[in-house]
């Protein structure tokens, strides 16, 4: 089991990436498989300086959990923006974008019968590897049954990357930028669907799924040379 998280983490590594294993004993298991050699650090809650390591990190995280490490992870739900989570009862990844820099408030036209995206703050470019952080202001009040899917499309329509959030006030979402992703302009959209019946429910427009913004993926070697620290 421990063997397919480094399967997860080996497709999600980049150069953007680092890795962070909640105990000691994770980090044994899992680092049995190599899974990555650098950018590594081990979270000991017996450290008295633990905390502070974690209160400096910045970048796109991947996080290696296990039951017991629920104070670790809720740090990165307070903080940071989840992309995915994968893994079972004995052990888990998730990756999680702690961006460096402040977002973007960037203008949405997102409107459907019960729920409307009111704001939406991002960043506007990034390299491959990093998580686009997405921060939603919400109004409404939808059904139980319905939840929102935040989706990347490449320059073709195909999905690169996607997370699905229950509608609220505040939602707080990541997108990966797949590691071997080309770069260029690529599109950032939501889809409201129920999930009983897993059926789409067009905007106000009739659209579905509902365009929010576009997301430029520049290689590092651009990025460096607009010295731009979006990791």
């Amino acid at each position: 089991m421990t063997e397919e998280i480094a399967k997860i983490i080996r497709k999600a590594w980049s150069t953007q990436a680092r890795l962070l294993y909640a105990t000691p004993e994770v980090a044994v298991w899992v680092g049995l498989h190599d899974p990555a050699q650098q950018r590594v650090l081990v979270f000991n809650a017996d450290n008295p300086k633990a905390t502070q390591q974690v209160d400096a990190l910045t970048g796109t995280w991947l996080l290696v959990l296990h039951p017991g490490t629920e104070t670790v992870q809720q740090w990165f739900d307070q903080h940071g923006y989840l992309a995915f989570e994968s893994g079972n009862d004995f052990a888990a990844v998730a990756a999680y974008g702690l961006p460096r820099q402040p977002l973007v408030n960037l203008t949405v036209n997102a409107v459907w019968k019960d729920v409307q995206i009111k704001r939406l703050n991002s960043l506007q470019t990034v390299r491959p590897g990093v998580v686009i952080p997405l921060a939603f202001s919400m109004q409404g009040s939808p059904a139980g049954t319905l939840k929102l899917s935040f989706r990347l499309l490449d320059p073709t329509g195909q999905v690169v990357a996607r997370i699905d959030k229950v509608p609220d006030e505040q939602i707080r979402a990541g997108l990966l930028a797949p590691p071997d992703v080309v770069p260029g302009l690529y599109t950032v959209v939501a889809l409201l669907y129920d999930t009983k019946s897993l059926i789409p429910i067009p905007d106000r427009n009739g659209q579905t799924p509902t365009v929010l913004t576009m997301i430029r993926i520049e290689n590092v070697s651009e990025s460096m040379a607009a010295d731009d620290p979006n990791d």
